[in-house]
């Protein structure tokens, strides 16, 4: 037994919307914090564009860090393996 509580069938829909909800997010508040900083300094949208892609960068770090907690990877560091040295 691994001393993980049981997984409910719930557990991997909520999982999927909340990935969902932060790639959508993401993109969306930080493409308006550009878009109001060009608005702010009357620039083309560079601010914009450069804050939608740095949201997507932050869903897909914020997706895949809680998708795949410390705790439940492998351990392949612990096996010890005969390289022939």
């Amino acid at each position: 037994m691994s001393g993980q509580p049981p997984r409910r069938s719930g557990d991997d829909a909520t999982a999927a919307w909340a990935a969902v909800g932060r790639l959508v997010a993401g993109p969306l508040l930080y493409g308006a914090i550009g878009w109001l900083v060009d608005r702010w300094l009357g620039t083309a949208p560079a601010f914009m564009a450069t804050g939608v892609v740095l949201g997507f960068a932050a869903a897909i770090y914020l997706v895949i860090a809680t998708s795949n907690p410390a705790g439940s990877r492998p351990a392949a560091d612990d096996q010890e393996t005969d390289r022939g040295v």
